[in-house]
């Protein structure tokens, strides 16, 4: 019989490795962690980055309804030129985004660089920016106004605002012809379903959306879709 010192090498090394069975176990294991972690680190990315849209979009709309406050309950036009209400003299071609910077701490000029200028209207979300304004949000342009025909807070004569919980102003929007974010969604959507849209860019195709009582909420964009007369407050 072999004494402890005399024991075959083989021996005490067995005692002190791992099999190779062993190895698969483990390596196993740590594959069906990762598989359990990885989604839910995804999700919890995701749900940052709609928070954050969320964010911006609540203080943009904040700053909407102060525009509102101090120009008669009227919304900031989706773009104004010379001699266009609320217009600034001398200021050159101007959108709804150039109107509420000031009440956010920025100011809008004519270049056109807006995303450089205030990162607010920036969604994290978004695959591209708007190459020229860098503008992600787009807003209703059924119901904010263009140019001379701008609109009260209440709504137009002909589409006047019922429901403001329902109603949208402003939204995460998709440009398809440039692949872009965009800053305004036209009519001719609400009429074919093409053009600018409603982005579903958060989880798993849910859109950020400001209403005209300044509340923001997600929704499956399919659902903005299927009722974007009601939610634009737009007769067929």
């Amino acid at each position: 019989m072999h004494s402890a010192s005399t024991r075959p090498a083989s021996h005490r090394h067995r005692a002190t490795g791992f099999t190779l069975i062993e190895l698969l176990v483990v390596i196993a294991i740590i594959s069906i962690l990762a598989s359990l972690l990885v989604p839910a680190v995804q999700n919890a990315m995701d749900s940052a980055r709609t928070t954050h849209c969320s964010s911006n979009q609540h203080q943009i709309g904040t700053a909407m309804a102060s525009f509102a406050l101090e120009h008669n309950d009227y919304f900031p036009p989706t773009r104004s030129e010379e001699g266009d209400p609320f217009h600034i003299p001398g200021t050159g071609r101007r959108f709804w985004f150039d109107h509420v910077l000031p009440y956010l701490g920025g100011e809008g000029d004519e270049t056109g660089v807006r995303g450089d200028i205030y990162p607010l209207f920036h969604c994290i979300s978004a695959q591209l920016h708007h190459p020229v304004y860098g503008v992600d949000y787009g807003v209703n342009i059924h119901q904010v106004g263009w140019r001379k025909t701008i609109v009260p807070t209440t709504g137009s004569e002909e589409d006047p605002i019922r429901n403001p919980g329902g109603t949208l102003v402003f939204c995460d929007t998709f440009n398809p012809f440039s692949g872009t974010g965009g800053y305004m969604i036209f009519e001719n959507w609400l009429r074919t379903g093409s053009g600018r849209q409603p982005d579903g860019r958060h989880n798993d195709g849910k859109v950020v959306i400001t209403f005209a009582d300044w509340h923001t909420a997600t929704l499956p964009v399919i659902e903005v879709q299927t009722n974007r007369f009601d939610l634009f407050n737009f007769k067929q």
